[in-house]
């Protein structure tokens, strides 16, 4: 990993830590008030993204940061040269329903801040179900780095040439903390096919536009040939994070054997492959359908040869077209159908590799 690389993370690492301590300042009511970019949106979200962004553009100004809510902040025309793809905050809805639920029982004379909201008894999103957010560095191609943040309790995950593991914003805040104390991320080989995916939030229905409706979800599932898979039940599996679920960290019941984008936005999925290509141990598939889904006018599961993914035959390298995102209106809302899991993992790995519609983007070399 070269300097000016660890440099990158190191700016990643600030951002990640400004956004949660901007975002624990916020007054609860900070849930509810809409904020800037899409109509969604809430003034938490947006505090968050404008502290990761500015962070990220005082670093270095000549890059393209691409967000959940506002599109590109900064140089589009270099993205291609250098691009921070970033989440701000994943599982927003469950947040503030997990917010409302802890202020009903809270003396709200005590409770000024979403700080201390989410330090109450009261507050439910912990671990793997916490709020996240995520920021994945691509350079000329090469997805550099991915780096995310538990929002409640300043867990920090990072996953890049020198080092796949775990650290926290208070006691490893710099890549050279992280890469000496850090603790270092087991993924673990499963048997059987069991699937973790995202197949839609109830509050979302209730809400304009109908296509961002559940229904879309198992529709794609069903497509792309899961419908008869055991699927792990949670409410809400987040999408950066989700990747996290197929380590030692998971203690549920039935751990999953693989997870899947499904038909997500790339800023749920694109940190899985840093994962994948740092750890060597992760196999990553694309799959697509015959029958089409789009959202936006974006295709939600496309084939090859609208894929943004180039698997390079030489270097056994997979390198992302970032054009394919930037060209996007809006930028970032490029969708795909990624299936992770342990290349020991055998039934799963044998299953994605018999699917009629499916390719092999990465898979470790000897």
């Amino acid at each position: 990993m070269q300097g000016v690389e660890i440099q990158y993370l190191g700016a990643a690492m600030s951002a990640l830590a400004d956004a949660r301590v901007s975002l624990l300042a916020q007054p609860p009511s900070a849930v509810a008030i809409p904020g800037s970019g899409k109509e969604d949106t809430k003034l938490f979200d947006s505090v968050a993204e404008q502290a990761i962004a500015t962070r990220l553009q005082e670093f270095n100004s000549r890059c393209a940061v691409i967000t959940e809510e506002k599109g590109v902040i900064g140089e589009k025309m270099r993205g291609s040269i250098l691009s921070y793809i970033v989440d701000p905050f994943d599982r927003s809805r469950p947040f503030v329903r997990a917010v409302g639920t802890a202020l009903a029982s809270l003396d709200p004379t005590k409770c000024k801040t979403i700080g201390d909201v989410i330090g109450s008894v009261g507050f439910t999103m912990a671990h793997l179900e916490a709020p996240f957010a995520s920021i994945t560095c691509i350079r000329d191609g090469d997805i550099i780095f991915n780096v995310m943040v538990n929002y409640t309790d300043g867990s920090l995950y990072v996953a890049c040439q020198k080092f796949v593991g775990s650290g926290s914003i208070h006691d490893t805040p710099t890549p050279a903390d992280l890469f000496e104390k850090g603790k270092r991320l087991r993924f673990v080989p499963r048997s059987g096919q069991r699937l973790i995916c995202f197949t839609g939030d109830p509050d979302k229905d209730k809400e304009p536009p109908v296509n961002e409706h559940s229904s879309k979800y198992m529709q794609i599932l069903h497509n792309l040939g899961f419908s008869g898979f055991d699927r792990v039940k949670l409410s809400n599996p987040g999408g950066p994070a989700r990747i996290l679920y197929l380590t030692d960290l998971y203690t549920g019941e039935d751990p999953p054997s693989l997870i899947l984008s499904n038909g997500e936005k790339v800023f749920e999925f694109l940190g899985w492959l840093a994962f994948a290509i740092y750890s060597r141990d992760l196999a990553v598939f694309e799959l697509y359908s015959e029958g089409f889904e789009a959202r936006g006018n974006i295709l939600q599961a496309p084939p090859p040869n609208y894929s943004a993914f180039v698997k390079d035959v030489e270097s056994k390298k997979v390198i992302l077209n970032i054009d394919r995102i930037l060209d996007l209106d809006p930028p970032g809302h490029y969708r795909s159908a990624l299936v992770v899991t342990n290349v020991h993992s055998t039934v799963a790995c044998a299953t994605m590799r018999a699917k009629k519609k499916s390719r092999e983007i990465y898979f470790p070399s000897e």
